[in-house]
């Protein structure tokens, strides 16, 4: 779980009514109606946040999922999935291929992205094939692809984001953040409320 979290803490009719409910989840929804429908549990990260293993409408390949809720009026406004790791990929094949897969049913979803990054950071010593998790896990690597409300989407999401990223220098993961129309506010209070008794 606590992985979701430090990345959180760091993204036609049926098809507008669709992008408004990932995983079943909706932008205001309080912590109550969260836990009503799934198995959330506070969070040990922040007392505006939820984190569940299932939700109203999950999916295969997410296992855990990290749910944020504004402090002024308690709706929610982030939603962060993550997927179970696959193991015994250096060479990142197997990730790569989850993203790609995960990529394409965003696309279909919700239309093309309007960036994506792809690349190994200058002067990266991990620039060997069977260093491409390395390279994640060291933050030298970046895959991952975006879509915004200037581009794609529809009120009241703002902006998927996919990106791969890595347990450890064979392991990785997909995660997929949504974030809603009311998720600047929201991250913004729950940074100020983190830091008030500084």
């Amino acid at each position: 779980m606590l992985k979701i979290f430090l990345v959180l803490a760091f993204s036609l009719t049926t098809r507008a009514a669709a992008q408004t409910t990932p995983f079943g989840f909706h932008m205001g929804m309080t912590m109550a109606e969260v836990r009503r429908l799934t198995n959330a549990t506070p969070s040990p990260i922040s007392k505006f946040a939820l984190e569940a293993t299932r939700a109203p409408q999950g999916h295969d390949d997410f296992e855990t999922y990290a749910l944020a809720f504004s402090p002024s009026t308690g709706g929610l406004c982030k939603v962060m999935a993550a997927s179970s790791s696959i193991n015994n990929d250096s060479y990142g094949v197997a990730t790569q291929r989850k993203f790609k897969e995960i990529k394409a049913a965003l696309t279909a979803k919700y239309g093309a992205t309007d960036r994506e990054f792809d690349f190994l950071h200058a002067g990266s010593i991990w620039n060997e094939p069977r260093d491409w998790m390395l390279a994640v896990r060291q933050n030298e690597r970046s895959l991952a692809a975006f879509w915004s409300k200037d581009k794609t989407l529809t009120h009241p999401l703002t902006e998927i984001a996919l990106v791969v990223r890595a347990d450890g220098w064979d392991t990785g993961y997909i995660t997929v953040g949504y974030e809603f129309a009311n998720s600047k506010s929201c991250l913004k209070e729950v940074a100020a409320q983190k830091n008030s008794n500084l």
